[in-house]
C-alpha cells in the first residue's frame, strides 16, 4: 500500500521488469485512526502465487515442503543467515538455554543435511 501514486507506479513498474509478471495500479481507501477518515492511497495487484513460484525457483525451493532445498540466497551475509535462522527457530525449533545453541526440526533430511554441511 502506498499513498504516492507516483511511487506506487514505479514500484509496479519495477516488479514486471524485473519478475516478468503483469503489476497493475488499483486505488483503493483504508481507515486512518490518527485522522479519523479514510484516505486514498494505490495498491499494486500481482498474482502472488506467480511471485512466489519465481521466489522458489530463485531460492531452489519447490512447492511440496519435503522436496525444498536450503535456500543458498540466506548466506548473502551473516545478517542475513541469522535471521533465516531465527525465523526458521520461530516456526520450528527451540533455542537452548544452558547454551548458545538451537534445535530446528524437519521431516525434510535433505533439508537438514544441507543445513548441517553450513555449520
Amino acid at each position: 500500500m502506498a499513498n504516492d501514486e507516483e511511487f506506487a507506479t514505479k514500484y509496479a513498474r519495477s516488479l514486471t521488469v524485473a519478475t516478468g509478471l503483469s503489476a497493475r495500479l488499483e486505488a483503493v481507501t483504508r481507515p486512518s485512526g490518527y485522522l479519523g477518515r479514510d484516505v486514498p492511497g494505490f495498491r499494486v495487484r500481482v498474482v502472488s502465487s506467480y511471485l512466489a513460484d519465481l521466489m522458489r525457483q530463485y531460492v531452489g525451493g519447490d512447492a511440496h515442503h519435503m522436496r525444498q532445498r536450503f535456500p543458498r540466497v540466506v548466506l548473502r551475509d551473516e545478517e542475513t543467515f541469522g535471521g533465516f535462522l531465527d525465523g526458521y527457530e520461530d516456526g520450528d525449533g527451540c533455542r537452548i538455554p544452558r547454551w548458545p545453541a538451537r534445535v530446528l526440526t524437519s521431516a525434510n533430511v535433505q533439508f537438514l543435511a544441507e543445513l548441517a554441511e553450513i555449520g
